[in-house]
C-alpha cells in the first residue's frame, strides 16, 4: 500500500472536466487499497462537478482538503457594473505586482496556502505526491520541495502542454518577460519531479525536445470508466431517422464545424429528412441560434445537461456519436472518444483533417467530416446505416484505455 498525496486544483466538487481524470484515478487507487488524501481549491461557485460520486469515498473519509486560492474572484468573470469594473482594474494591478509569469492562471497565488500545507502533510509520512496541472503555477512551487523530501516520489501530471500552449491559459498573450518566467517555471518542474506524465505522444515529443531524461517521461492517456456505463440501457428509438448524438461540452473554437453542418442541413432537404442531431451537455451562448431556427427544429436539437446515467443511455440508443475538434487540438483523443468507442459507437469527427480523422478512418471506427465534405460524408453514413454497418468492428478493442487498466501504468510509477 502506498500513501499518496494528490494535489488537484479542480478536484470535485469543483466543476469542470479538469477534475475528472484524477477523480477517476483516485477512486480506483482507493479501491486498490492505496491510502489517498487530496488537496483541491476551495469551491467558489454554485456549480458542482459531474463527477462528485467518484470522489464520494474520499470526502466521506475527510481525506479531501480544500484550500483558498487567494485569487481575486472578479478576474474570473466579465465585470458588468461600474463598481465591478473598478474592482477588476484594481485586482488586475494587484496581480501584475504579485504574480510573475501568467497572472491569468487562477492558481498563481494558491501556493501561499498550498506549500505550507503540503510540507505538513509530507512530514506525516506520505511516500508519493502527485500534482496534476494544465499548467498551473503551483507545480513550480511544489517542485522546490523535492530537496527537502528527497525520499518522496514526486509525480507531475500534465493534461495539456505548458509554455508552448497556443490555445489556452493566455500564454500567447504574455509579453516576453512573463513568457520567459513561465518557461523557467516549466524547466524547474521538469528538472525536479521524478516523473512527468502526459496524456499523449504529442506532449511526450514536446518534453523530449527539451532534452529531458526520457526515463522520466510517461504517457498515460485519458480513459473511460466502465462503472459510468454499468447500468446503461438502450432506450427504444423514437424516430426512424438516423440518430447522431453529441455529449459533453462544445467549445467555441470548434463552433465553425457545427455552423458548417447547420448550413448544409438548411440547404439539403433530403439530409434534413434522413438525420436527427441531438446535443446533450453544454454549448457556448453564441451557438444557441443554431438550434432556434424553425426550419431545423426537429433536426438539430439541444437538450442541455442530463444526468451521467442518462448520457450513457443516449449514446447507447444512438446510431452514431459526434466529436467536434478545434483546429489546434485535432490530434488528441478525448475522454469522450474512448467512451463512445467503449459503447461500440462509430464516431463522426467534425474537424479539419488531422490525426484523429486519420485514425478513425484507418481503423473503420468512424468518419472524417470536414467543412467541404459534410454532405458527402452524411450520405456515406446513410449508406452504411442501411447496410447495417454503423457498429465498431468486433476486432477493435478499447479495453486498454479503461481506467482500471490504465491504473496499472500509474501504479508502476509508485515507490
Amino acid at each position: 500500500m502506498n500513501k499518496i498525496l494528490l494535489v488537484c486544483y479542480s478536484f470535485p466538487p469543483n466543476p469542470g472536466v479538469g477534475g475528472r481524470r484524477w477523480a477517476k484515478f483516485a477512486k480506483y487507487l482507493v479501491k486498490a487499497s492505496h491510502y489517498v488524501e487530496v488537496i483541491n481549491a476551495k469551491l467558489s461557485t454554485d456549480d458542482t462537478s459531474t463527477w462528485n460520486k467518484d470522489a464520494q469515498l474520499l470526502h466521506e473519509s475527510n481525506n479531501v482538503h480544500s484550500l483558498p486560492t487567494r485569487y481575486p474572484e472578479i478576474i474570473k468573470k466579465t465585470p458588468d457594473t461600474y463598481f465591478q469594473k473598478i474592482q477588476y482594474r484594481l485586482s488586475l494591478e494587484y496581480l501584475k505586482i504579485k504574480v510573475k509569469g501568467n497572472m491569468y492562471d487562477k492558481s498563481s497565488l494558491w501556493h501561499l496556502n498550498l506549500v505550507p500545507f503540503v510540507v505538513d502533510k509530507l512530514n506525516e509520512g506520505f511516500d508519493t505526491i502527485i500534482c496534476t496541472a494544465a499548467p498551473f503555477h503551483y507545480l513550480s512551487q511544489i517542485s522546490t520541495l523535492k530537496k527537502q523530501f528527497p525520499n518522496v516520489n514526486f509525480i507531475a501530471d500534465f493534461r495539456d502542454p505548458w509554455a508552448n500552449n497556443s490555445i489556452s491559459y493566455g500564454i500567447t498573450d504574455l509579453n516576453q518577460k512573463r513568457l520567459q518566467d513561465e518557461e523557467r517555471k516549466e524547466a524547474t518542474v521538469f528538472a525536479n519531479f521524478d516523473y512527468l506524465v502526459c496524456v499523449d505522444t504529442i506532449h511526450e515529443t514536446y518534453i523530449r525536445s527539451l532534452k529531458i531524461n526520457p526515463d522520466k517521461i510517461k504517457v498515460i492517456p485519458n480513459g473511460f470508466d466502465p462503472e459510468d456505463f454499468s447500468n446503461t440501457e438502450a432506450k427504444r428509438k423514437q424516430d426512424n431517422r438516423i440518430n447522431i448524438v453529441f455529449t459533453g461540452s462544445l467549445y467555441s473554437k470548434a463552433l465553425s464545424h457545427l455552423e458548417a453542418l447547420y448550413h448544409v442541413l438548411l440547404e439539403n432537404e433530403a439530409l434534413k429528412q434522413e438525420f436527427v442531431f441531438n446535443f446533450y451537455g453544454s454549448i457556448p451562448k453564441e451557438a444557441h441560434y443554431l438550434f432556434e431556427n424553425n426550419a431545423l427544429q426537429s433536426t438539430l436539437t439541444f437538450h442541455g445537461k442530463v444526468p451521467l446515467k442518462e448520457v450513457g443511455e443516449k449514446i447507447v440508443s444512438s446510431d452514431l456519436a459526434m466529436l467536434f475538434l478545434t483546429d489546434d487540438l485535432n490530434y488528441t483523443k478525448s475522454t469522450k472518444f474512448y467512451e463512445y468507442i467503449h459503447l461500440r459507437k462509430k464516431i463522426a469527427v467534425f474537424s479539419k483533417y488531422g490525426e484523429i480523422n486519420q485514425y478513425v478512418t484507418n481503423n473503420r471506427i468512424g468518419y472524417s467530416i470536414e467543412p467541404h465534405n459534410i454532405a458527402d460524408s452524411l450520405n456515406k453514413i446513410k449508406e452504411d446505416f442501411y447496410k447495417g454497418d454503423l457498429n465498431v468492428p468486433q476486432g477493435y478493442s478499447i479495453e486498454k484505455y479503461s481506467i482500471p487498466t490504465l491504473l496499472n501504468d500509474l501504479t508502476a510509477l509508485l515507490n
